[in-house]
Order: structure tokens, then sequence, then C-alpha cells
């Protein structure tokens, strides 16, 4: 697991926002912080991110992959 500091650290260079959502990171579960940042590296922003991880807790993480990719791809056609 990723320990708190190396999470922030991670998440600052991987985002463009930070500054204005780092109060979000505190409440990222311990254990889907590493979901939180591939979250981020397909594009999506901090509190998009947040959705992401919050509305798929339970999912295996295949599943979860998939998840992703979707909302991905919807984020991305809604913005084209």
């Amino acid at each position: 697991m990723i320990q708190y500091k190396e999470f922030e650290e991670t998440v600052q260079k991987n985002s463009s926002t930070f500054e204005a959502w780092k109060h979000l990171l505190p409440a990222v579960p311990l254990a889907h912080r590493s979901r939180f940042i591939t979250a981020l590296k397909t594009g999506a922003d901090i509190p998009t991110a947040f959705d992401y991880i919050m509305t798929s807790l339970t999912l295996r993480e295949d599943k979860f992959l998939n998840f992703l990719e979707e909302a991905t791809q919807k984020r991305i056609s809604m913005y084209a």
C-alpha cells in the first residue's frame, strides 16, 4: 500500500489542480490510493478521480479497470 506522503507527492505530479483539491486526499481509502492515481493518469481531475473511486469501492480490480475505461471514454466524448 502507498504511504500518504508518497501518495500526495504522486498526486501532485499528476494533477494541475492539486492545490485547489488536496483537501480531498485524506478521504481516499488507503486500499484504493493506487486506483486513484490510475484514474488521475487517465486525465481525470481530482474530484472526478475521487468520484470514480468512491463509486467503485466494491469492484474487483479487473472490473474497476473496465469501469474506468468506460467512464474515461464517456468523459472524453462529452468534451469532444
